[in-house]
Order: structure tokens, then C-alpha cells, then sequence
């Protein structure tokens, strides 16, 4: 017979599948049903958040209650909303909320200075760096600063407390006939005197620069600075028939597009100014310059130097002896580049008929300001004694690579001839390198003219071509 044996038993339920998910990560999601765990909530709106997550209350279910303690309120918004209680919003606590707006705004009209701060930072950037411009570009940077205390900046004090003394008497500023009346005149007069003697002029100075990393720092200053002037300018036009405070926001919220527009013309001017003497002259040794540079893959000052372009335009050298004379040329420049740069000069002047038979340059000073301190000049004068860099080095007992220093420095001056420190066959070896690997420089140099060659043979054989060999 059959019998029934239980070997075991299950109990099914109505499982369906399901996921879990942050109250946080569910933010942006609906969802049909969803079971809510929010109890434990510990920031400001996460309880809203869950909440808001599913389509209606009958899909909704709540794993454990919602005590007051689960629902964190953001002391911000508390304390705004106690502030605005507190507020006076009558029509007098309006009207006098009124008056301080438009003061500021009027005030913050006539305050210049954003633009004495952008000035003097373009004349405290470039002071240093003032050799890789043309002549002139500091001295009218820094006559923009003088034109600015003389015609702007002592004029506006004065001004600004004429203002402070008719708002503080005006029932609103933008009613008041006196008020309106002065900012009329100012925006016109000082509209005026900005443009003629700083924007204007600030425009056209020329920021042609052979190092492409300092032109593009002065740049960004000189830009920044065109900005202030130019946003400025916006304003006190838009003001000379009255101050408006819708007028002031509108131009004031569209002045910075409108500058973009300015700024990409002035960027285009931005370029060699034609208005030295012989421009013409000027530019095509720019365009031999800028080519040798690309070709030796060496950066354009290399080849010539802003000045020394703008000295040879002055000078007009003839003849290699002449050349040598201008500021910026040493032997090895001469050697290298002589040829090219008489044969551009000399062909410019016989197409345009210059007579240069008159043409005198004269010898370069010699810069005895670089030679620093009593120390230089004590090692020099034992060393003209007869005594030898081991000697003088013992005497003062300092390192001979410090004496060599000093003497180093002499060399550069023309003072002492490189023969007089060096065996001339290591100078002809160093030199005949150099000449032929002008692109070679720093720890590359040494190492290439090896051991037998010390830093202080090469800096004093560097000294004596006017190049730098070794830093």
C-alpha cells in the first residue's frame, strides 16, 4: 500500500523584484509605489525630497514614522524669514532705501580707482622690463600716470565731495535739479579730459615686444586697464543728459560685451608702429629678424633686440666698423648677421636717396656702472698689480672662482682683455664653438666643451664676444 511520507514544506509569498536607492540619488526620479525609510533624515530638505518621489499617497508607505525632530529646517532661510519680519516697509523706510541705492551708484559713477590702480600697475610692471620695448614706451606709460593725477585724479576729490554734500541734501537724487545739474557738467567735463589724456593716448602706445611671454603679461595689464577706462567712458556718456538708475544698470550690465567688440580692434592695432623714422626700414628688418629666428629655431631678441633694431634704423650703418658701434652689437652678432643686415640698410637707403655720408655714429659708452662694489674693483686693481687670480684669490681668501667673478666683469667693460686671464689656445677653442653653435648655452655648453673647460673660462670668453654662455 501507498503511504504519505512529508519530507518537507514551503510557504510561498507574493515577492516581486524591487531596488533600493538614496533619498539623495533619487532626486529628479517619480515613481509609481515606493517605501520610504526618511526617519533618520540629517539635512534640511531630505524629507521633502523622499516625499516628493512618488505620484500618490495610496502608493506611498512609510517604514517607520516621521518624528518633528526628521524634518531639519536650514537656518538661512529661518533667518531670512525673521529678518524680513522685522523689515520696515513703509513708504518712508522705501524712499530712504531709495536714496542710499542711487547715492552709491552715483558715487560708485565718479570713483576712479580702478583706473589709477590698473595704471600704476602697468607702470610698476613694465619699469623692469623696460629694454624689451621700444624707446619711449615707459616714458609715455608714465606720462599717462602724471596726466592722470594732474588732469583727473586731484579734480575728482573735489568733485566727489561736492556730490556727498548735494545727495546728502537731496530729498532723492534722481529728483534733485542741483544734484542732477553737477552730474551733468562732471560727466562731460571729466568724459572729456579721460579721453583726451588717457584713453586716447593709452590706445596707441606701442607694446611690440621681441619676448612673447612679456608682451603677452603687459598685454593682459594694458588690456585690463583699456577695460576700466572703456567701461568708465560707457557710463558718465550715458549719464551727461542726468543720471538714470535703469539707464546706469543697462549700460553698466552690456559694458563688458561691448568692450570685447573695442578690444578686438585695438588688438589689431596693436602692432610695429610705422610712425618711428624709416618705418619702412624699420619693418623689413623685423621680417629678416622674425625669419633667421624661425629658421635657427631660436627666439627672435636672440637675433636682434627690440632697441637694437630701433638703433639701427637711428643710425644707418654703412660699414661693419659703424655697425659695431651700435648699441647691441657685439663681434659675434656682427660676424653672423653683419652682411644681411648692411646689405637691407644699405639698399633702403639708395632707393630712397638718403645721403649717409654725413651719418656719424659714435662710440659706444662703455658701462662702468656694472662693475658692483669695492670688492670688483679691489680684486681688478691687484690684478693689474701683477698679482695672479691664485694669488689674489689666497690674499683675500676668497675662492679663485669668486675672483674670477670679479675680473669676469672687467672683461665685459672692455677693461681687461680675456688674453690677459685665459691661455689663448682654450680661448680659440671656445670662442671658434660659440660662433658656430650660438644656440648652445647654460650646463649644454659645458658639457659639450667638456672637463677641460671650466664655467668661469667659458663666462670670460662669453664676456669678451658679448654673448651669455653660462649661467
Amino acid at each position: 500500500t501507498l503511504q504519505e511520507h512529508i519530507i518537507g514544506t514551503f510557504t510561498q509569498y507574493p515577492i516581486k523584484a524591487a531596488w533600493a536607492i538614496t533619498i539623495h540619488k533619487s532626486q529628479g526620479l517619480t515613481f509609481d509605489r515606493a517605501i520610504i525609510d526618511a526617519a533618520s533624515s540629517f539635512a534640511h530638505g531630505q524629507v521633502y525630497v523622499a516625499l516628493s518621489r512618488c505620484k500618490t499617497f495610496e502608493g506611498l508607505v512609510l517604514s517607520k514614522p516621521l518624528s518633528p525632530q526628521s524634518v531639519k529646517s536650514d537656518s538661512t532661510i529661518l533667518t531670512f524669514d525673521q529678518a524680513t519680519e522685522k523689515q520696515d516697509l513703509s513708504e518712508t523706510a522705501l524712499n530712504e532705501a531709495k536714496k542710499r541705492t542711487q547715492s552709491d551708484w552715483i558715487m560708485d559713477l565718479f570713483d576712479f580707482k580702478g583706473i589709477k590702480y590698473s595704471l600704476t600697475t602697468l607702470l610698476k610692471e613694465i619699469t623692469p622690463i623696460q629694454s624689451h620695448f621700444i624707446t619711449g614706451t615707459l616714458e609715455n606709460i608714465s606720462s599717462l600716470n602724471s596726466n592722470y593725477d594732474t588732469e583727473i585724479g586731484t579734480v575728482i576729490e573735489t568733485f566727489r565731495r561736492q556730490l556727498e554734500t548735494l545727495i546728502f541734501n537731496a530729498e532723492l537724487p534722481e529728483d534733485d535739479y542741483n544734484l542732477q545739474d553737477r552730474i551733468k557738467k562732471g560727466s562731460i567735463y571729466i568724459t572729456a579730459k579721460l579721453e583726451e589724456f588717457i584713453y586716447n593716448p593709452l590706445k596707441i602706445i606701442s607694446l611690440e615686444c621681441d619676448n612673447k611671454e612679456i608682451r603677452n603679461s603687459i598685454l593682459k595689464i594694458w588690456e585690463q586697464a583699456l577695460k576700466n577706462i572703456f567701461e568708465k567712458l560707457l557710463l558718465l556718456k550715458n549719464n551727461q543728459q542726468g543720471f538714470n538708475s535703469t539707464k546706469y544698470l543697462t549700460t553698466k550690465a552690456n559694458a563688458a560685451l561691448d568692450f570685447e567688440v573695442e578690444k578686438l580692434r585695438l588688438s589689431k592695432n596693436q602692432k610695429s608702429s610705422d610712425s618711428t623714422q624709416h618705418g619702412d626700414l624699420y619693418n623689413q628688418l623685423r621680417r629678416w629678424r622674425d625669419e633667421v629666428a624661425e629658421d635657427k629655431n631660436i627666439e627672435k631678441y636672440m637675433v636682434l633686440a627690440q632697441k637694437t633694431m630701433q638703433n639701427l634704423v637711428e643710425t644707418l650703418p654703412q660699414n661693419k666698423t659703424d655697425l659695431a658701434k651700435v648699441s647691441g652689437f657685439g663681434k659675434v652678432k656682427v660676424q653672423q648677421f653683419g652682411d644681411d643686415i648692411l646689405d637691407i640698410i644699405t639698399t633702403y637707403c639708395q632707393d630712397n636717396g638718403i645721403d649717409t655720408s654725413h651719418i656719424s655714429i659714435p662710440e659706444k659708452r662703455i658701462r662702468k656702472s656694472i662693475v658692483k662694489g669695492s670688492t670688483q674693483e679691489l680684486s681688478y686693481a691687484m690684478f693689474k698689480e701683477g698679482k695672479t687670480v691664485a694669488e689674489i684669490a689666497q690674499s683675500r681668501s676668497l675662492t679663485v672662482s669668486t675672483i674670477e667673478g670679479h675680473l669676469t666683469e672687467y672683461v665685459k667693460t672692455g677693461d681687461l682683455s680675456v688674453e690677459d686671464l685665459m691661455d689663448k689656445q682654450k680661448i680659440k677653442v671656445i670662442r671658434e664653438y660659440m660662433l658656430e653653435h650660438t644656440t648652445v648655452r647654460g650646463s649644454e655648453l659645458k658639457t659639450a666643451l667638456g672637463d677641460d673647460f671650466s664655467y668661469a673660462e667659458i663666462r670670460m670668453v662669453g664676456a669678451s664676444l658679448n654673448v651669455v654662455s653660462v649661467e
